[in-house]
């Protein structure tokens, strides 16, 4: 057995005494685990063995005046309670991995003892292991950089993965699950030596009895001697007077005595052999990198007990040592002056006033050079502490910069909380049981957003009041007053869960400022609140400028209400009350949590409550889903409107969503209140002549990078924009089939030029494809035309306005945005000047042609627009000459194009792009005169396209075509509906898209 080395002073106390046997068993036993040294979770400590426990006793007997030692005060109890304390108070750190597991577990034997069951003034109640190790769980997935640095050491891989385990594989562990481990037994290993005192080595099953065994009197004592190395002295002593009241030798021993000398004799443990124990000292651990430096510089060369003071300690430091180690060994000597001076205040409360007034510290106060001038001179650096930090203060100066004054930003943030405490308060009653109905609050739905007066008209109150969570005391604290912390669920958390139950444990909230944002509207935030496992409410007012917050005990029902108090003219001259509760429903857009808004007056503000979740029974007409593994789930809406033919039928809904909205677990991205709403998203290639439709995506694990104040995203495009243009081709293919050649709604037909109407893609007049670069190519095709039918404007009523415009408009120098990006603004040679107009809205058209041809990814094309049916004295006035002149255009390809000359034949007139020296090809101008006649349009203008290159965007809208349809689609209707029905039968996710335009080209109505 591995016997330690007990001072002779103890020794001869137990000599003889029925503990002595006991004492000696406890000692060998442990001394093995001691000598084993092995600390799995502690891997850069290697001073915890048995020197270790030798050097604390021999110090704890230096701490005993000569005058105690020599009187009749220490006893052999005492000596046994002393030595097995000393034993015990650092074994926890030695547990293996197996011993972890049978702590952790639920039907551990280790657990609360008695006393520390309960709350104990500002101290929480011991918890079961298995519910401790979950909330440091939690707590763990939380952790910062900053944080994991220091446990993990840097350059480490994110949260370990046993952060978020249920259950745990010992042989499994890596180093970082290990050392993470470490972290949650440095923080609890004192009290796991008392209750190793009543229950063993965890893990050792019988082969390491329990102190509590082998000395009944005294074993659960020695254990509360071992905890209180890491307790307050003062709550100790409570310990103590609880368990024998008024008695100052419980069980005979001093117990409180020993608790003195053991925490003071373990922190004088700071010689360069001992440094990374003492890092347990310090309010957090180094990593192991950190540990690993301590054990090679010798920073402490001696403690010495011998000083001119009689009751000084002297601790001499070195020079060669770290900044880090400077600084951190400087906290600990001021750290063990102010544990001196509390141990020596507390004995003396307890024993000055009795026969035991001798009982104290030998040593009680440290002296060192760590500051002085003479160390300082021999350092290479400044012994100072330095960092990046910030004022207090800086985020209230900053709030209402980082919303830019946007009021409504409070109500949306208080909201979107309200959303999160419901959702997590029916995950609570999945496991504990519903809250009756009498613990919730008397309000009409879950959440309730209220704008009301008070006495002075001029005074408003906005109120979120719901039926969720509920905060508990330390939530408040550590979370909900501190910018900037998040509390909820961590992305890894909804791995592999189904998306319902994701978005059902979603945290919409993610960073953490919602306090912060009520000031936004006034100086001061009102909350109550009562958790769902608290029997008592409390309450609280935040002020801008105050430096504390005074919680306070209340009685209130299950949830949270917060108020923020403001003066109607802090608003934006033009943002009423109504207004801004308007702006506030806005921005919630889910059905579930149900929220109602109400105004000043008692009036309902309708939420939009117009997006679909997962597990939703049938979408709401117009939305399809996306499909897509990177988030729980995503949406998006056709716009408001059909475009069919010549007309644009717009019927909006109230709340409806724009074209490019996005909306994030079930909150509006967008600046809500300004004249020029922004957020949303974009298209990674701004070629893609498509709009964007609303988007909704829930996100669960913030795939999604928004920016802190939630008006954009940090990336334009969404994650899943791929997905999400892959069922907009399938729509694209639905529309084609059942609507034909008409424009489909997302095709963004103005970027193709000012004036232009529906586009479609036509190849030999046998069939169509949308005008999209991926969907017009095909090997075998020669070549392809894009056609773009004009629309009977209102303010041009003839052919003769078209071509003359009451003003001239000059040839305005294009930009067009080719396959390289954009090109020169200025295509004219510089020795050429431009004199030549085109008249009326001719120009823009023939631009729109080139600009369809270069949308596509094509390198040539030609354009031919063609007017039909034009009367001859539409062209009085107009000489040939001034129509034909040629004119330079720039190409995607770098050649020179010009336009002319007019043709004229049987009252069509033909405009032609191309390049230099080339004709208008026969059957693009009978394409062109075909479709013109089809569609019944004064004109047509159609562009051939040559050598393709779609753009990686492009394409992904195409992704599903060449599974469902690998030809043109036919022009007439009946040809489309057949080869609709078979696609259908073949292709399910086809399906939702053809019922959605068949019944909307067949109804007056939209969606």
């Amino acid at each position: 057995m591995g016997q330690l080395h007990i001072p002779d002073e103890l020794r001869d106390l137990l000599r003889g005494s029925p503990f002595e046997s006991p004492v000696y068993q406890l000692s060998g036993v442990a001394g093995d685990v001691l000598a084993d040294n092995a600390m799995p979770f502690f891997p850069g400590f290697t001073a915890h063995g048995a020197g270790h426990v030798e050097s604390v006793l021999r110090a704890a007997v230096a701490l005993i005046p000569p005058d105690v030692r020599e009187g009749d005060f220490l006893r052999a109890p005492d000596a046994a309670a002393l030595v097995c304390a000393t034993v015990l108070h650092d074994l926890g750190m030695h547990l293996r991995e197996r011993g972890f597991v049978d702590l952790v577990t639920p039907e551990s034997s280790f657990g609360p003892i008695s006393f520390f069951d309960c709350q104990q003034g500002a101290r929480a109640a011991d918890e079961p292991w298995s519910d401790l190790w979950k909330a440091f769980q939690h707590e763990a997935r939380h952790f910062g950089p900053s944080q994991l640095d220091v446990i993990l050491g840097p350059a480490n891989a994110g949260v370990p993965e046993v952060a978020f385990a249920s259950e745990l594989q010992p042989e499994a562990l890596t180093l970082p699950d290990r050392l993470l481990i470490g972290e949650f037994l440095r923080r609890h290993h004192a009290r796991l030596s008392h209750e190793i005192a009543l229950n063993g080595f965890p893990g050792a099953d019988d082969e390491f009895p329990a102190a509590a065994e082998i000395m009944p009197s005294i074993g659960d004592l020695s254990g509360a001697i071992a905890r209180s190395h890491n307790e307050d002295l003062r709550l100790m002593r409570a310990y103590l007077e609880d368990l024998e009241p008024g008695n100052h030798r419980p069980k005979g021993v001093l117990a409180l005595y020993l608790m003195g000398l053991l925490r003071i004799a373990d922190f004088l443990q700071i010689e360069a052999d001992r440094a990374p124990p003492v890092l347990l000292r310090l309010k957090a651990p180094q990593s192991r990198v950190s540990i690993e430096e301590w054990g090679k510089h010798g920073a402490v060369v001696s403690v010495s007990w011998d000083h001119d003071d009689p009751y000084a300690i002297a601790v001499s430091v070195a020079s060669n040592h770290a900044l880090r180690t400077h600084l951190a060994l400087k906290e600990l000597l001021d750290r063990l002056q102010e544990e001196l001076d509390r141990t020596s205040a507390v004995l003396r409360e307890a024993y000055s006033s009795t026969p035991m007034r001798a009982l104290r510290l030998y040593r009680q106060r440290v002296v060192s050079n760590i500051d002085q001038p003479s160390l300082h001179r021999t350092l290479p650096y400044l012994p100072r502490r330095a960092a990046l930090q910030s004022d207090p203060d800086l985020f209230r100066l900053m709030i209402r910069d980082l919303y830019s004054r946007e009021f409504y930003v409070a109500g949306r943030e208080l909201v979107q909380n309200a959303a999160d405490a419901v959702r997590a308060r029916r995950r609570w009653e999945r496991s504990h049981g519903r809250i009756p109905e009498d613990d919730l609050p008397e309000i009409d739905t879950d959440i309730v957003v209220t704008i009301e007066t008070e006495s002075d008209p001029e005074q408003l109150v906005l109120s979120v009041w719901d039926r969720g969570i509920g905060m508990l005391p330390d939530t408040i604290v550590n979370y909900y007053l501190r910018a900037g912390a998040s509390f909820g669920p961590v992305a890894s958390e909804f791995e592999g869960m189904d998306p319902v139950d994701a978005v059902g444990a979603m945290k919409a909230g993610r960073f953490g400022i919602g306090a912060f944002a009520g000031f936004l509207l006034g100086p001061e935030v009102r909350v109550t609140t009562r958790h769902a496992d608290s029997p008592r409410a409390v309450r609280f007012r935040a002020l801008i400028d105050a430096e504390i917050v005074e919680i306070e005990w209340t009685s209130a029902p299950v949830g949270t209400r917060v108020e923020i108090p403001f003066l109607a003219s802090t608003l934006k001259p033009a943002t009423t009350p109504d207004f801004l509760l308007e702006a506030i429903a806005g921005t919630y857009r889910l059905q579930d949590p149900p929220a109602i808004f109400r105004g000043p007056a008692g009036q309902v503000v309708e939420a939009p409550a117009d997006i679909p979740s997962p597990g939703q029974a049938g979408l709401p007409r117009g939305w399809f889903e996306v499909a897509t593994e990177r988030i729980e789930g995503a949406y998006w809406r056709l716009p408001s409107g059909l475009r069919r033919g010549d007309e644009e039928e717009s019927r909006p809904i109230p709340g409806w969503l724009s074209n490019g909205d996005f909306v994030h677990n079930g909150i509006l991205v967008e600046r809500a209140i300004q004249e020029m709403p922004v957020g949303g998203y974009d298209w990674s290639d701004w070629r893609l002549p498509l709009h964007k439709p609303a988007v909704a995506a829930f996100d669960p694990r913030h795939t999604v990078g928004l920016a802190l104040h939630r008006f954009e995203l940090i990336d334009e495009a969404l994650p899943f924009e791929s997905e999400l243009l892959g069922s907009i081709g399938l729509d694209l293919l639905a529309h084609a089939l059942v609507c034909g050649p008409q424009l489909h709604p997302l095709i963004a037909y103005e970027l193709f030029g000012a004036g232009t109407g529906p586009a479609s893609s036509i190849h030999a007049r046998h069939g169509f494809v949308p005008p999209i670069s991926s969907l017009v190519p095909r090997a075998d095709w020669e070549f392809q035309l894009l056609g773009l039918t004009g629309l009977r404007d209102p303010r041009l009523p003839s052919l003769e306005g078209f071509l003359n415009a009451d003003s001239e408009i000059p040839w305005t120098p294009l930009t067009f945005r080719g396959l390289g990006g954009p090109l020169s603004s200025s295509p004219w040679p510089a020795e050429e000047p431009v004199r030549t107009t085109l008249q009326g809205e001719l120009a823009r058209v023939l631009a729109a042609g080139l600009e369809l041809g270069h949308s596509t990814g094509a390198r040539q094309a030609c354009t031919v627009v063609v007017a039909s049916d034009v009367p001859s004295e539409a062209w009085d006035g107009q000489t040939e000459g001034t129509v034909r002149r040629d004119l330079p255009v720039w190409s995607s390809d770098g050649h020179w194009q010009h336009i002319g000359p007019v043709r004229k034949q049987q009252g069509t007139h033909i405009f032609f792009v191309g390049q230099e020296g080339t004709a208008p090809r026969d059957d693009v101008i009978e394409a062109a005169q075909e479709l013109a006649r089809d569609i019944g349009q004064q004109w047509t203008c159609l562009t051939l396209l040559t050598d393709f290159e779609p753009n990686e965007t492009a394409q992904s809208v195409a992704r599903e075509w060449p599974t469902c349809i690998d030809d043109l689609i036919p022009t007439d209707v009946e040809s489309r509906e057949a080869l609709a029905a078979a696609i259908e039968r073949e292709h399910p996710a086809v399906k939702p898209h053809l019922a959605y335009w068949r019944t909307a080209s067949s109804s007056a109505d939209d969606p």
